[in-house]
């Protein structure tokens, strides 16, 4: 686990000048929905539009009590922070000068945003923001359940992207892969 993914994308979008840099995933329940667009736009700004975002609600009741937030109600919570979020970047982009929230993002509209998860209401939140969807397995419905939530909310489905059966989430890549794991094992293992 990052504990500042943001504060590595800005590091990276510095010392680089064409490389995408997805930022996946930002669990938006754990964060200041105003703070959080404020520090998007800021790096929009540092990576000349090359950041994207995939946000996420997560799933270990640990980091929602780090943070004195209610595990059971994190569904309500991912989707109060995302309506303040996008509205927040929706009015910096609009030039409509909330306190602190500039300037506008630099990328016309907003960075890219796509929800992440594996579950038919996480496709639904997805489509229902007229959000793109990255999907973490490849679960029946995924797809049926964004594009219908989006068409339903009046927006034209975005990116969907839904694992093919049997493709890894996780790889690695060392010269020794004993050593390798003996690295980074145990980190996945917790994962």
């Amino acid at each position: 686990y990052l504990p500042a993914p943001l504060v590595l994308a800005s590091a990276m979008a510095a010392v680089t000048s064409q490389v995408g840099i997805m930022v996946a995933a930002t669990l938006l329940p754990l964060y200041d929905p105003v703070r959080l667009a404020e520090e998007m736009i800021v790096l929009d700004h540092i990576s000349r539009g090359r950041v994207g975002y995939v946000l996420g609600m997560g799933y270990r009741p640990a980091e929602y009590e780090l943070y004195g937030l209610d595990f059971a109600r994190r569904g309500q919570i991912a989707d109060d922070k995302l309506a303040r979020l996008l509205q927040t970047l929706r009015r910096a982009s609009a030039g409509e000068g909330m306190p602190r929230v500039t300037p506008a993002p630099f990328s016309p509209g907003q960075p890219m945003i796509m929800w992440g998860g594996g579950s038919i209401p996480a496709a639904r939140r997805a489509g229902r923001n007229g959000l793109g969807f990255l999907a973490q397995n490849n679960a029946p419905g995924l797809e049926a359940a964004y594009v219908e939530a989006s068409r339903a909310a009046g927006f034209a489905p975005g990116p969907c992207i839904i694992p093919p059966p049997g493709m890894p989430s996780v790889v690695f890549v060392h010269p020794d892969p004993d050593q390798g794991w003996e690295e980074v094992g145990p980190y996945l293992l917790a994962d």
